[in-house]
């Protein structure tokens, strides 16, 4: 089976949604080459600075800041607020404050037109081309030097010319701009006035619009050919963001899409007596020596699926799900304890019955640790096909916080 992708299209609906998960999976694909980029500009501090606050602006109005391309806005992002940084010597709160959205409206028609593009290729890309061109372009991206309008377009274009050739893009995309003016603005290079009257253009001409998109997308490449910034994000930063990001705009709780579209319209008392009856069974298949008391959290919206979450107590910790979907024969549940750090770390695997309920113990000695429990997770996939050891975050059903 092949492995599920996360697109950016996807994480950048699940931001919309307020799915701090997706926020978390963004951070970790995105924030290396970010970093690199930013650290070629500023400091390292003022740097991963520039990055979280990127991050935190883009979680707070994702609707104002990015698009189905979701990797593009960021890298434009990041350059433009390092680059007021330096050149006004102001601290990243203001720049992002004073930042202007991108020059392209985030709609559903500007998404990335190489979502599979990975270092490899763009490193293929970039050997390919004469020194001048690389120099060009390098001094172009990181240190906005417009330089010779025609040297520019005609680096521009051979780069996004092998990456078509290279990646097999040529088959998928548009034919890559090659006017002077269109590579400026893709290189971010215009004046104010410039870039102005190019934003008419794009309101005024689809086809101007789609082809600039593309040319973005592009330039952002230029990010993982010109900077160092492969190595994984660090965890520091991504726990400033994700504090940051709480306090800003709250995650919402994100129930798995299938648990969504499971039989609506259930009479209310059948509903109430679903619950009644599993919380009574979850009750007396946990009972120990002293009573325990749980809390009935629905899954669904209608109800029908959920969980007894008994309180924990130290000789026992367990959850009772109902309603569980049925899984396919190479997909099995499984629980995970998300920790405050980000961290998801593995829990047991359990069966549904026919009746789709499932009981899961676990060991309250895990649930103790310095990085602190936020709450837990389930999924169903092939455990076979993971990353790392980690479900896929499009299988992630349910996230609830510690009662």
């Amino acid at each position: 089976m092949r492995q599920a992708q996360v697109t950016p299209a996807t994480l950048h609906q699940r931001i919309l949604d307020g799915d701090e998960i997706a926020l978390r999976t963004a951070f970790r694909a995105y924030a290396p080459s970010l970093t690199g980029l930013s650290r070629r500009i500023l400091d390292p501090e003022s740097a991963d600075e520039v990055v979280v606050e990127a991050f935190a602006l883009a979680w707070r109005e994702p609707q104002r800041w990015l698009s189905p391309a979701i990797d593009v806005h960021l890298h434009w992002i990041v350059r433009q607020m390092a680059f007021e940084v330096r050149r006004h010597g102001i601290d990243v709160r203001r720049a992002a404050s004073e930042l202007e959205p991108p020059p392209l409206t985030p709609t559903s028609d500007v998404a990335s037109p190489d979502p599979d593009l990975d270092r490899a290729a763009v490193m293929r890309a970039w050997v390919r081309l004469p020194e001048a061109h690389t120099r060009a372009l390098e001094d172009a991206w990181v240190e906005q030097q417009r330089g010779d309008e025609a040297t520019l377009s005609a680096a521009f274009s051979a780069f996004t010319d092998a990456l078509c050739v290279l990646s097999d893009l040529a088959s998928r995309a548009d034919p890559t701009p090659t006017e002077p003016e269109l590579a400026l603005f893709c290189l971010g290079l215009m004046s104010d006035d410039e870039l102005t009257r190019f934003r008419r253009q794009l309101r005024s001409n689809p086809a101007l619009r789609r082809r600039a998109s593309i040319g973005l997308s592009r330039a952002t490449a230029l990010t993982l050919a010109v900077t160092t910034g492969s190595e994984p994000a660090e965890s520091r930063l991504e726990q400033r963001l994700i504090q940051q990001a709480r306090q800003e705009r709250p995650p919402r709780v994100r129930s798995f899409r299938a648990l969504r579209v499971v039989r609506r319209g259930l009479l209310p008392l059948l509903v109430i007596a679903l619950v009644s009856l599993v919380a009574l069974f979850g009750y007396l298949a946990f009972r120990p020596p002293d009573p325990i008391d749980g809390v009935a959290i629905a899954l669904s919206d209608d109800g029908v699926t959920g969980v007894l979450l008994p309180q924990y107590e130290s000789q026992l910790f367990a959850l009772a799900f109902w309603g569980l979907p049925e899984a396919q024969p190479d997909q099995r549940w499984q629980l995970w304890i998300v920790r405050e750090s980000g961290a998801i770390e593995p829990g047991p695997f359990f069966e549904r019955d026919d009746e789709a309920r499932a009981v899961v113990s676990i060991n309250p000695n895990r649930l103790t640790s310095d990085d602190a429990l936020i709450g837990f997770a389930i999924s169903l996939d092939d455990p076979t096909q993971r990353v790392a050891g980690t479900p896929s975050s499009d299988r992630i059903l349910y996230q609830f916080a510690s009662r």
